[in-house]
């Protein structure tokens, strides 16, 4: 009988990805990430929330973000001082029907993800926290709308920034998990992305792509 800690080690680092600017991508791109910290009675607690990315901020980038007040998180990010935070790229179902011999494989799922483990750089006074909400509003707002939070009113900025609390996370240690069927032939790789490329969802399409930039350096 295999032992079972050299599979799991083998489980885990099959599909790890460390080039930290390609991590980087991936966290920009898709900057809704999920927060998870542990209480004082060792529960897990999550929360979700958009994520702006400083690269060159310490070994692997600093994370800033807000959340409302009463959010059970914050306690969390104030007592313990680290998280988690996981980030999602395209992911897809591969059929076995799409390999050369079907009837000898299952079917499977391939994914990109993003693991940030983070320790909590600073709880944001009111000045940060403006600052914070400013770097939003020009990173994610449309350029065209012509709307912007320094445009808002005076009294709305000061109610908004008593509801929330912003906060910075210095990237500790930075993982990505990309299963792209590197454990099959080159062969039924291609059949794979050719299958991605052609079904409906903007995932798959997506993650079509990433496999060719993938297997193309």
């Amino acid at each position: 009988m295999p032992d079972s800690r050299a599979v799991t080690a083998t489980m885990s680092t099959t599909f790890q990805v460390t080039a930290k600017a390609r991590l980087h991508d991936i966290v920009d791109s898709s900057p809704f990430g999920l927060i998870v910290a542990i209480d004082e009675r060792s529960a897990p607690v999550f929360a979700h929330a958009p994520m702006l990315l400083t690269r060159n901020a310490g070994a692997h980038g600093l994370l800033r973000a807000h959340l409302a007040i009463r959010n059970p998180i914050v306690p969390c990010l104030s007592w313990r001082r680290e998280c988690a935070v996981i980030f999602w790229g395209p992911n897809a179902y591969v059929s076995p029907s799409w390999y050369e011999a079907p009837s000898e494989h299952v079917p499977t799922w391939n994914y990109i993800v993003v693991e940030a483990r983070c320790s909590v750089a600073s709880i944001h006074g009111q000045t940060d926290l403006s600052a914070l909400l400013q770097d939003m509003s020009r990173q994610f707002e449309f350029p065209s709308s012509g709307w912007s939070y320094e445009g808002m009113p005076a009294s709305l900025k000061q109610k908004l920034e008593t509801e929330i609390v912003g906060f910075s996370l210095c990237i500790d240690a930075l993982i990505g998990r990309f299963k792209l069927s590197q454990n099959r032939s080159r062969s039924d790789r291609a059949r794979v992305i050719d299958r991605l490329s052609k079904e409906s969802s903007a995932d798959s399409q997506e993650l079509a792509n990433a496999m060719l930039s993938f297997y193309s350096e």
